[in-house]
């Protein structure tokens, strides 16, 4: 869980560093390890503007060869938390959240953990795995280039 108790934090800029489990947000422990989310926290009376950035060590299966891999991902983020009601209003962004002025802490749990899950490469390449030859053909071939198995079918043929 990513928790950020209220009584903790000054006015004007707080900086945070947290090192959340994956387990606590909900993530697979054997793909995300070593997470680390830098946090700055500008607070003020009536709202909490939180920007992080997640970084952690993702364990991928290389799409072009099938082998194993870790990498390094990254991402950001922004949230506003407001107690005046402006989260629910109409224009708003989606990030924004309300908070009560009795709540004891800000829960950014889902926020961060949908930010490192967005961060995943869509193309997972293992590094050096771009020069790599891939066979595009499979099975014996003819000097020629024609497959001996279609001889059969051409006495047919004639």
């Amino acid at each position: 869980m990513v928790r950020i108790e209220l009584s903790t934090l000054r006015a004007g800029l707080n900086e945070l560093t947290l090192s959340p489990s994956a387990e606590s947000l909900d993530l697979d422990a054997e793909v995300f390890e070593n997470i680390r989310v830098v946090l700055t926290l500008d607070v003020a009376a009536d709202r909490i503007l939180a920007r992080y950035t997640i970084l952690a060590e993702a364990h991928l299966l290389c799409d072009r060869t099938a082998e194993p891999f870790v990498q390094q991902v990254e991402g950001s983020h922004v949230v506003l938390f407001s107690n005046t009601g402006e989260a629910d209003a109409e224009g708003h962004p989606q990030d924004a959240k309300a908070f009560a002025a009795t709540d004891r802490y800000l829960d950014l749990t889902d926020e961060v953990r949908d930010t490192l899950v967005l961060s995943m490469p869509v193309r997972r390449i293992a590094p050096g795995a771009e020069e790599v030859d891939i066979p595009t053909q499979f099975g014996d071939e003819d000097d020629d280039g024609i497959d001996p198995r279609w001889d059969e079918l051409r006495k047919l043929q004639n």
